[in-house]
């Protein structure tokens, strides 16, 4: 029998400084307060930097004592439902890799050598349509196009 187990049986569990802390600060046992995070869909690692657990630890933590917690899929993360961009998000991105000059896509539109972006607001369609209009051969790409300016 391992000392965990050991542990468990006479209903004791390893505790922490730490666990002791955050137990004393949230005003429930240590793996409530783990729980009740991964209930409101926060993943490991918010988790871990919520409750003021360095990130490596609370992982170990996890693998040798974890308590059955149910964490919540990536797609149904928290971090997913809050995110919410401006209007002109794709334009302020476009922009920046103009004037960067990296991660440029050029493409060939009848004649005309454009941005890649430049072609979605154009045509009125989303960035990921013109990507597949590209990959579809719809566009050419052009793979030396001018200078991002």
């Amino acid at each position: 029998m391992t000392i965990q187990e050991r542990n468990q049986a006479n209903g004791r569990s390893r505790t922490s400084a730490k666990m002791r802390e955050i137990e004393a600060e949230f005003g429930e046992p240590f793996w409530d307060v783990v729980k009740g995070c991964a209930a409101m869909g926060l993943s490991r690692s918010v988790t871990a930097d919520a409750i003021g657990y360095d990130r490596s630890a609370f992982f170990r933590l996890l693998r040798r004592y974890g308590q059955p917690v149910r964490w919540a899929d990536y797609k149904d993360l928290q971090v997913w439902q809050d995110r919410e961009y401006p209007d002109d998000w794709a334009d302020r991105i476009a922009a920046g890799r103009r004037a960067s000059g990296e991660r440029c896509r050029w493409v060939r539109v009848e004649g005309v050598v454009m941005l890649q972006r430049d072609y979605a607001v154009m045509m009125g369609i989303s960035d990921t349509q013109a990507r597949r209009d590209r990959l579809a051969g719809v566009i050419e790409e052009v793979k030396e196009g001018q200078p991002c300016s």
